[in-house]
């Protein structure tokens, strides 16, 4: 690859990442349920796949950003995404199947990013939470129902426009 080609690949995938952010986002705001947001792992499913690992956690860490800073939403907004959408990449590198994905997003929130969340949230805001696991039945309802739609989604578009997409950002498994 050229390093012509490669700059325009990596802009692609700036513009990308900062689309998907954004639509996070809006959609998130748009579509409210208390206490979730399952656009945030939908979208996430959607930019590990596309993107590959390090993109789709800058728009997840975007978009939990801009939901702090716009929204006042804690800091589990940022920590409980820091991992889902790296190993929700990794998992379908590894294996090219898209549940894969899924399993990644649900795994890396509902488990990790709530455990994660648990000393932020005790440490820095000190509230008084019982237990470490205290987030784990809060995040993986969300993270379950927005990593499902976005693997379906994908699903939808793996005949044929899939691995077109992945082709213009650079991130096409090799077979």
């Amino acid at each position: 690859m050229t390093n012509v080609l490669k700059r325009q690949v990596r802009t692609r995938k700036l513009i990308a990442t900062a689309i998907l952010s954004a639509m996070s986002y809006v959609l998130s705001t748009v579509f409210v349920f208390p206490n979730m947001a399952p656009f945030q792992h939908f979208i996430d499913v959607l930019a590990a796949v596309l993107l590959g690992p390090g993109y789709a956690t800058a728009a997840a860490i975007m978009t939990g950003l801009a939901r702090m800073g716009f929204e006042g939403r804690p800091a589990t907004s940022v920590v409980s995404i820091l991992v889902a959408p790296a190993l929700a990449a990794i998992l379908y590198r590894l294996s090219g199947k898209i549940y894969m994905a899924v399993i990644g997003e649900v795994v890396g929130v509902g488990l990790f990013g709530a455990l994660f969340s648990y000393p932020v949230m005790k440490l820095i805001y000190g509230l008084d939470l019982h237990h470490f696991y205290f987030y784990i039945p809060f995040f993986i309802p969300s993270a379950l129902v927005g990593a499902v739609l976005g693997g379906w989604v994908l699903y939808l578009l793996n005949h044929g426009q899939l691995a077109k997409m992945q082709q213009s950002f650079g991130t096409q498994l090799d077979e």
